[in-house]
């Protein structure tokens, strides 16, 4: 065998192995990019979750009791009983969930709030 002849195949296998190894890189990054992502939706989730327990804690312990919410998210809470958390500005990542109890009508909020219920319907300021 000749010099060349082994050069060429040393190149061809250290030039395989490269690729490979892109390709697990390339695999990797869209994993952990996934990962990011499922884990910014749990955290919108689990924020809705706390707003919708203060709302129907407002709601079930009746007149005169207030509570203080705080949110990193763009939060709207509908009248209709639905609350919706979308984070960095991006529509289609979009968490929700459902409360029990009567608001007065549909708020946005994206930093704090207070919860209260006067008369039997929850009202939120900001």
């Amino acid at each position: 065998m000749k010099k060349a002849q082994v050069s060429i195949e040393f190149v061809f296998v250290l030039a395989s192995l490269m690729l490979l190894f892109i390709l697990i890189l390339i695999t990797t990054n869209e994993k952990n990019v996934q990962n990011k992502q499922t884990s910014e939706f749990l955290a919108a989730r689990n924020e809705c979750f706390e707003i919708a327990n203060a709302i129907s804690m407002a709601h079930s312990n009746g007149e005169g009791f207030r509570v203080n919410i705080s949110t990193y998210y763009n939060t709207s809470i509908y009248d209709s009983g639905l609350i919706t958390v979308t984070f960095e500005n991006k529509q289609d990542f979009t968490a929700s969930c459902t409360f029990l109890g009567r608001l007065n009508n549909t708020v946005n909020i994206n930093s704090s709030a207070v919860v209260k219920n006067v008369n039997g319907v929850v009202f939120i300021e900001e």
